[in-house]
């Protein structure tokens, strides 16, 4: 029996994703293109159901395999995805024939598993398994993208990259207070440190509030957040900072007198990345960009207890979200569901996420500091600002 059962995809790497859209928008029709962004791939992304199929089109936007083949080859055809039921089922198959993976399995759109084969198709055309874990068929998102009526549902990507743009707009108009909070105490570490500070990182700067505080105390800011949509809103909250849209992972910093990563952006890891060793690589790049005496402050979620399953709501004038976290704690993970409904043009249009978050053993986390070169201390609030259940704050200084 063949476990290879049809075709999923076929992916085009393109130069620029908007002017190919627009080239495909009178063929297609606007409202059929599903966008979505992989920080951890370096590209942006757009997909079109065709059929049982998908067409999808990136465009690089960081080093990495797309950005390789666009440079080397020009825009084309980049790979071929074959559907399957269960890639823990296929691979043996595939094995006995002599067809080896290329790496591991990993997240791809939406919340599809993909791995590529070690063997290519004439042109360079990548060979690649995917299997689908949720409700993400081409003939779900062709519905999807059907206009709703008035005062009704419609429904964005069902798994967009984090904080899309629906969850981005929520995050910054709904839960501003626990960086509003923070900055205080964070603003005294700073003018209390040993050196005088005046470059400062913020990743994940998330809609920009920590990094505005940051500016109007003097500061001059560089802001890294993956999320498109949220650095947009960052750049209108800090206008004058400089603000880039790239992972949060493999940074390399320039020279600098204190890095922030307030509100758990060092949490965020997909399933089958290495957390504690990203970890690892993010304290050693700090560590050489910072000058002795140099501040390195951020926030994580720790392993123990109590467990962090929970299902809960929030909502505001024009949205609201319904999220379950779920803990799987020989992992050393959570993944969190969160559903949207945002008030557009008369309609309340919904979005899924699903966010693949690490959790760290803050002893663990101390040692891989010192090794580092800091001196750390910990603490389960930013002064009179208490974090939430299971979260500690780090307070790192560069050593001599």
């Amino acid at each position: 029996m063949n476990p290879i059962d049809r075709l999923h995809h076929l992916t085009w790497v393109v130069a620029d994703l908007d002017a190919t859209l627009s080239r495909l928008e009178p063929w297609i029709g606007e409202n059929a293109i599903l966008r979505e962004d992989l920080p951890g791939r370096g590209v942006r992304t757009a997909r079109v159901a065709l059929g049982d199929a998908w067409l999808v089109f990136v465009e690089p936007t960081q080093p990495g395999a797309p950005a390789t083949r666009l440079e080397k080859a020009g825009e084309g055809l980049f790979l071929l995805s074959a559907g399957v039921t269960s890639l823990d089922n296929c691979l043996p198959a595939l094995a006995e024939r002599g067809v080896l993976p290329a790496g591991a399995a990993r997240a791809g759109l939406a919340d599809w598993r993909v791995i590529d084969l070690a063997l290519d198709l004439p042109g360079g055309v990548t060979l690649q398994l995917c299997e689908e874990r949720g409700n993400t068929s081409a003939d779900t998102a062709r519905s999807a993208g059907e206009p709703a009526p008035e005062n009704s549902w419609s429904v964005a990507s069902p798994n967009p990259a984090p904080y899309a743009d629906d969850l981005a707009y929520v995050q910054s108009v709904g839960f501003a207070t626990p960086a509003r909070g923070a900055m205080p105490a964070i603003l005294e570490r700073l003018r209390s440190g040993r050196i005088r500070t005046s470059r400062v990182y913020d990743v994940g700067c998330g809609a920009g509030v920590s990094t505005r505080a940051l500016l109007d105390a003097g500061y001059v800011v560089l802001a890294i957040e993956p999320s498109r949509a949220l650095a947009a809103i960052a750049r209108t909250a800090a206008p004058t900072a400089r603000v880039e849209e790239r992972s949060v992972h493999g940074l390399e910093f320039e020279p600098c007198e204190a890095i922030l990563a307030l509100g758990e952006p060092l949490t965020y890891h997909e399933r089958e990345s290495a957390p504690n060793r990203r970890l690892q690589q993010f304290f050693g790049a700090a560590a050489g960009a910072l000058p002795p005496g140099g501040l390195l402050i951020f926030d994580l979620i720790e392993t123990g207890s109590p467990a962090l399953d929970a299902r809960g709501w929030a909502s505001g004038t024009d949205w609201a979200v319904l999220f379950a976290t779920e803990e799987q704690p020989d992992e050393q993970r959570l993944t969190r569901t969160i559903e949207t409904f945002r008030g557009v043009n008369g309609t309340y249009r919904r979005s899924r996420e699903v966010h693949e978050v690490a959790t760290f053993s803050s002893e663990w986390v101390l040692e891989a500091l010192r090794s580092a070169g800091f001196e750390a201390t910990t603490a389960t609030a930013y002064g009179e600002h208490a974090l939430p259940t299971r979260r500690r704050a780090f307070f790192a200084e560069r050593r001599a």
